[in-house]
């Protein structure tokens, strides 16, 4: 389990509202977040609960949850390679406790499984209330095709 505290801002759709005359406002978050997971060998879960301790704008819930699994194949590629499936749920006080569901469907390229460095190669489906930015409050849906390190 693990207990981090982390701050998140975000300018997006400031320049947006900048440029169409409307007024941007600041939006931050100082978070506590609780979260314990359960490793099978192919299968993670977890779950857990967001305090947002300082936010702006004030006046909405400072609570979340979050909760999800991940899936792994074997390896295969003489070991190199892995497929993967990722799925996470959230849902935030402050957006009325609309969920935002991610799902990642990928394939993950190693040298050494042992390091723990990889390159994936995924597919991304996104739908919710996004938590960054101006808009945190309207419903968006995208796909991405993406590559991480």
């Amino acid at each position: 389990d693990a207990l981090p505290i982390y701050h998140t801002s975000s300018h997006l759709g400031d320049d947006y509202l900048k440029t169409h005359g409307g007024e941007t406002t600041k939006h931050s978050w100082d978070n506590v977040k609780w979260l314990l997971s359960y490793d099978w060998t192919k299968l993670r879960l977890y779950g857990g609960y967001t305090y947002a301790f300082q936010q702006l704008p004030g006046g909405y819930d400072r609570n979340a949850l979050q909760t999800g699994f991940e899936c792994n194949s074997g390896w295969w590629a003489k070991g190199h390679a892995q497929t993967y499936w990722a799925n996470d749920f959230q849902s935030f006080g402050r957006a009325n406790w609309n969920p935002t569901f991610n799902s990642q469907l990928g394939v993950k390229v190693v040298n050494d499984p042992k390091v723990g460095r990889a390159l994936s190669f995924f597919m991304e489906y996104e739908t919710g209330r996004m938590p960054e930015g101006q808009f945190f409050l309207q419903q968006e849906t995208h796909w991405v095709l993406g590559i991480k390190f």
